[in-house]
Order: C-alpha cells, then sequence, then structure tokens
C-alpha cells in the first residue's frame, strides 16, 4: 500500500499476515492482509518481531490499519493487551473507519483495558498527528518517560 504525503524509509511484508512500514517520523504502519480474516496470537508474535527490528528494540508509536470483517481471536485479544504484547508500542492509534468498527473498538478498550494509550481514529492524518505528539521533533526519536 502506498501511503499519499507519508514519507516511508522502510517497508516489509511479514508473509500472509501485514505489511510493516516505518515512516521518517519513526512512526509504524501495521497494514493487515485484507485476506485475512482473523488475527491470531502467532499473527501478532510475527508482526511484533519485525517491529521491533524496525524500531530497534525500542518503544515507537504505532498505527494500526484494519479492514472490514477482520476478527481477532480470544488469545490474540489477551496477547496484544499485555506488557509482551506491547513492549515495542509507545502509544497505538487504530483506523476506525465505520460504525461497526468503531462499536467494536471500543468495547475491546473497556473490556481489555490496554496499558499503552490507545485511541481510535477516522482517518490516517488525524491519527498521525496525534502520534507525532508523542515524539521528540528534533531526533525524531521517542520521548523518554
Amino acid at each position: 500500500m502506498k501511503f499519499k504525503n507519508i514519507p516511508i524509509t522502510k517497508s516489509s511484508e511479514v508473509k500472509n499476515t501485514a505489511w510493516i512500514y516505518l515512516t521518517l517520523d519513526n512512526i509504524i504502519i501495521i497494514n493487515w492482509n485484507n485476506t485475512l480474516k482473523e488475527i491470531t496470537k502467532t499473527h501478532l508474535q510475527k508482526v511484533i518481531n519485525r517491529v521491533s527490528e524496525f524500531s530497534e528494540n525500542e518503544k515507537l508509536p504505532v498505527f494500526t490499519m484494519t479492514f472490514d470483517f477482520i476478527s481477532i481471536n480470544h488469545e490474540a485479544k489477551n496477547f496484544i493487551a499485555s506488557e509482551e504484547g506491547g513492549k515495542y508500542t509507545l502509544v497505538n492509534a487504530v483506523l476506525i473507519d465505520n460504525l461497526a468498527k468503531k462499536l467494536i473498538f471500543n468495547f475491546y478498550l473497556k473490556l481489555n483495558k490496554p496499558k499503552i494509550p490507545t485511541r481510535g481514529f477516522t482517518n490516517i492524518d488525524d491519527g498521525l498527528i496525534w502520534l507525532k505528539s508523542f515524539t521528540n521533533e528534533k531526533t525524531k526519536l521517542p520521548l523518554q518517560k
């Protein structure tokens, strides 16, 4: 997937799972494969391994792209809400581009209470603006807390 007006410095496919991108602003973009019907813990572990390579094992802001009719199983939901599941994620923005996704996303947030700040956005630009607020503009590296 090409992102209009978003400078990408690295990209890599996690076979049959997702494309991972690193922006010039050190934001990770995860774009799930649209043939994937259900995300499992194994899918998440593969994606997190690739994210660790891009981030050099540091926490970075992450933007997650979703699509219609994708689901996530119970084990994967618990994993992604855990410390291990978020070890390379500083903050997480999720594309929520329809009402059904918004309802499911809000339910997920209430039920799982992720340890990482997580918000949904109706468009990519707003999500990236929010994520950039968590990075240091001089160095383009994440703010240390």
